[in-house]
């Protein structure tokens, strides 16, 4: 679902590059100005928020050091995905991609509408009646 929204970002002229290194790459990251960086599972789709997936963030000089180290050698890994690229997808990719972020979409929609977790509703430190 996440290869979705690409086209806004290469059009924007963001640099997204996919991980090639033989295993699943699921985290992450973030790093910036080698001084703040971000790692997490969280996802570009709205089940994210739902199924409380978490990032964890920090102003550190060491760990975004540490997390640049990483981050680099992924991308060697990796390979950028160019406008051209996206836009060369075959029909049924595209059509797959497109039906399956919609689908999540309109399924947190149906599913979750009314879904209300107390316990993130209630003040620190509160009580929460059963």
């Amino acid at each position: 679902p996440s290869r979705s929204p690409r086209h806004k970002l290469l059009a924007a002229g963001v640099k997204v590059y996919e991980f090639d290194g033989g295993k699943i790459m699921h985290a992450k990251t973030v790093v910036i100005d080698r001084r703040w960086a971000c790692v997490g599972s969280y996802n570009w789709d709205v089940l994210s928020n739902k199924l409380l997936e978490a990032s964890v963030a920090a102003y550190d000089r060491q760990f975004a050091r540490t997390m640049e180290e990483h981050f680099l050698q992924d991308m060697a890994m990796s390979r950028r995905v160019t406008v051209d690229d996206y836009l060369a997808r075959p029909w049924y990719t595209r059509l797959a991609c497109c039906f399956f972020y919609y689908g999540v979409w309109l399924t947190e929609a149906a599913t979750f509408r009314g879904y209300r977790d107390r316990d993130l509703h209630t003040p620190f430190g509160g009580k929460v009646d059963p």
